[in-house]
């Protein structure tokens, strides 16, 4: 069985497949992807294993989880990089695939994590865990502040069988699905580097660079932690960026 297993939800968009891909180069490893649609072959990363999984459908994620291990052994990580993307009344569908789909994982899971070993869980929030965006429903902000709350739970409830839990809180940054927007509004690109301390706004390999580290030797005594992703966005105090003070 190879050294690390990879278990990425949502790996097949945004951070999750730029993860999925930056891992694909390290040697010894096994990749599993659960999403929702299994990707044309054209889209699939290389040595990566896909699994069909509706999150919103809960009573079939512990099966999904069950083929994973059987497929790919024991697991050592788990990076939960899922978006909700349905339309309408989010509420509840939100919080099925955002928290309870997240749990219902982590409990599936706990006891197939590669015994006496530095397993890990990182969980991707948001930057508006404590924030107000106008433009996102009050579901979105209200998983963000609970997915950050369930990160220091399961660091204190995982931390004896040897797992380690943290989460990473990105805003706004360039990635596959957004950079042709961007790029043709050069409006909204300038108020984002306007109003970032680092002047220019982050990309989809930085957040993925924070998730390896948190999953990696180097962040071992490392749990409970939600690091934000953000260029410096979360620090500037408003009224200065409203009056051009920067």
């Amino acid at each position: 069985m190879p050294r690390n297993h990879y278990l990425i939800i949502g790996g097949t968009k945004g951070i999750g497949r730029q993860l999925t891909l930056s891992l694909s180069s390290q040697d010894d490893i096994a990749i599993s992807v659960i999403s929702r649609a299994t990707p044309e072959d054209n889209q699939k990363v290389t040595g990566a294993s896909y699994f069909e999984l509706d999150l919103s459908k809960r009573n079939t994620i512990p099966k999904v989880c069950r083929e994973v291990v059987r497929s790919n052994g024991s697991i050592t990580n788990i990076v939960f990089t899922q978006r909700h993307r349905d339309s309408g009344d989010l509420w509840d569908s939100e919080i099925e695939v955002m928290l309870s789909a997240t749990r219902c994982i982590i409990d599936s899971c706990q006891a197939s994590f590669l015994p006496n070993n530095d397993n890990s869980i990182v969980i991707v929030s948001s930057a508006l865990s404590t924030f107000v965006a106008d433009n996102q429903p009050i579901s979105y902000h209200l998983t963000r502040a609970a997915l950050d709350q369930m990160i220091r739970y399961y660091a204190v409830s995982l931390g004896k069988s040897g797992i380690r839990v943290n989460g990473v809180a990105p805003c706004t940054f360039l990635k596959d699905e957004n950079r042709k927007f961007m790029l043709k509004h050069k409006d909204r690109l300038n108020t984002q580097k306007r109003i970032t301390p680092l002047d220019r706004m982050g990309t989809v390999e930085e957040v993925c660079s924070v998730i390896k580290f948190l999953m990696s030797s180097d962040a071992s005594f490392v749990t409970g932690q939600i690091i934000v992703v953000d260029g410096g966005v979360s620090i500037r105090w408003q009224e200065s960026v409203a009056l051009g003070d920067s």
